[in-house]
């Protein structure tokens, strides 16, 4: 249920007026009883992501999901109805609305660990839909993208992706093929798992199905390049690995048609290339060591 879900829904224009007190009329009916919304109100913008009541099911939602954006820079309006996609449930209760650069992201509800994220420009127009959670990096335009879980696993595999708003382009990142990192991880993993409490309790008790972390990110946009410090963590494996850590440095060259990736153990690589962050990472003269030399631990597509 939304954070604004209450038995006494209100009116539209009584939300409007509370909110935008000063705005000209919407090109909407403002009587409307409205349901399970969410606002953004910043010096630029508003926008509000809402639902209209159905009568004969007061507490329940029935698509379209409207979207009023008010450009208080003009003070003019623009009106969005977004019904639902048979492949998929993204049209459910709204949980927030934000901008992120020069986008509107209305994220919903699917379950407890997955959401779906409605992408519209500043002229309202859908332009993506994204399934997971998308984070601002400050070095770049771009977004990382922490894809959705399922809520009933034991564990939640990381999955990331970066994502381009002026493109609308999700490229994968996480997880990869040939991970050497994964093969490390399950080496250092075996001593610890019990294989009979694994069958019992349903886990994957294996490192490509760890729950893990991005700890730090930086995304360069020229060149186009990332790289992340991720921690992966041994809850749901069972009781000896519950308390096992790994941390992995991993760099994504994507400069070319295929995306590259490398992983490293932090200190094998401070003895290859000595004190480093994210930032140093991604410059181009430590990526051409990284992904020229024969003894990196691993090159390979991203999947």
């Amino acid at each position: 249920m939304s954070p604004r879900s209450d038995p006494s829904w209100p009116c539209l224009a009584d939300v409007l007026k509370r909110e935008v007190p000063n705005a000209s009329s919407p090109p909407v009916e403002s009587e409307t009883t409205i349901i399970d919304y969410e606002i953004l109100n910043d010096p630029s913008y508003f926008v509000l992501g809402y639902y209209a009541i159905n009568q004969q099911e007061p507490n329940s939602i029935t698509p379209p999901l409207r979207v009023l954006l008010l450009d208080k820079r003009t003070n003019s309006w623009k009106y969005l109805e977004i019904q639902p996609d048979p492949d998929n449930a993204c049209v459910s209760t709204v949980v927030s609305v934000k901008s992120m650069g020069e986008k509107f992201f209305i994220a919903t509800h699917m379950t407890p660990d997955a959401s779906c994220q409605f992408v519209l420009s500043h002229n309202l127009k859908l332009e993506h839909i994204l399934f997971g959670s998308p984070a601002q990096v400050p070095s770049s335009r771009r977004l990382i993208v922490e894809g959705n879980a399922d809520h009933f696993a034991m564990t939640h595999p990381l999955s990331l992706s970066l994502y381009d708003p002026a493109s609308a382009k999700e490229t994968p990142l996480l997880p990869v093929d040939d991970d050497c990192a994964i093969k490390w991880i399950d080496d250092e993993l075996s001593d610890l798992i019990d294989d009979a409490w694994c069958r019992e309790n349903n886990s994957p008790c294996e490192a490509s199905g760890m729950s893990g972390m991005a700890e730090d990110v930086f995304v360069n946009d020229r060149p186009n390049a990332v790289a992340m410090h991720v921690q992966y963590f041994g809850d749901g494996m069972g009781p000896r690995a519950e308390n096992f850590k790994a941390d992995v440095i991993y760099v994504f060259d994507l400069q070319g048609k295929t995306v590259l990736h490398q992983e490293f153990k932090p200190d094998v690589l401070e003895k290859m290339i000595g004190k480093y962050d994210m930032q140093k990472l991604t410059q181009p003269s430590i990526l051409r060591r990284l992904f020229s030399r024969p003894d990196t631990p691993c090159r390979g597509p991203v999947s």
